[in-house]
């Protein structure tokens, strides 16, 4: 049976590797938003260079009909059209966006799970917490990987870093080129490769075993734990 030395040891080695794996997991999801933002803004500078600065096409909204007109000089009912090739570049962009979050989710779960993890430890060398809470809390979130907060809460969570805002963009630049967009065909490809790339991400993970939280059972022993009174 090891003393109470070598529980107040292993718990300050958790400690400090929560502590370490906290601030590594921050760099991760500061990297992926910092990531999807270059993809979006080098994707903004390839349709302005190719598109808005030079002689567009303006589509008059309500109107059928079109003519050569610099887009600086279009009027407030005009809508530059942007050509086939700059939608099909707006759709191949949207699985590495999609990446991007997933990874910064991942890391964000992270967060939270040695978060939980650094604290329990902390609680227990303050003697506000017994070695048994701090045990059960590593096995649980540590050793098996349970989840530390509900799927709903994570995405949400991760989105509120930036991402709410990086995926509004591309949508609107998305709806615009499906508006403006000349043929069928380049509107079909890019529909298809978001829609599957949202389909593959969403069966991913749907299936991920590191989405799972803690069992009810699992639940109420952390919580009988935690208002035990350390001796």
């Amino acid at each position: 049976m090891p003393s109470e030395a070598e529980y107040r040891e292993l718990a300050t080695v958790e400690l400090t590797d929560a502590g370490r794996e906290i601030s590594q997991q921050f760099g991760t999801l500061n990297s992926s938003l910092a990531l999807a933002t270059g993809t979006l803004g080098a994707l903004l500078a390839v349709i302005g260079g190719g598109e808005l600065f030079n002689h567009q096409t303006i589509i008059e909204i309500g109107s059928h009909s079109a003519q050569e007109i610099p887009a600086s000089t279009s009027s407030s009912g005009g809508l530059p059209q942007l050509s086939n090739v700059s939608l099909l570049i707006i759709g191949l962009a949207f699985p590495l966006l999609l990446r991007f979050y997933v990874r910064a989710t991942i890391s964000y779960q992270q967060l939270e799970r040695f978060n939980l993890i650094r604290k329990s430890c902390w609680q227990y060398l303050a003697h506000e917490r017994t070695w048994h809470f701090a045990q059960r809390t590593i096995a649980i979130y540590h050793t098996d990987w349970k989840s530390p907060i509900s799927r709903s809460k994570l995405f949400w969570g991760s989105a509120k870093y930036g991402f709410v805002l990086l995926f509004a963009i591309y949508l609107v630049i998305l709806g615009w080129a499906l508006v403006t967009a000349d043929d069928l065909i380049p509107r079909l490809v890019s529909g298809l490769v978001v829609l599957g790339a949202s389909a593959f991400e969403g069966r991913t993970l749907r299936d991920a075993e590191w989405l799972k939280g803690p069992s009810s059972a699992e639940l109420a022993e952390l919580i009988r734990l935690k208002d035990q009174t350390p001796s």
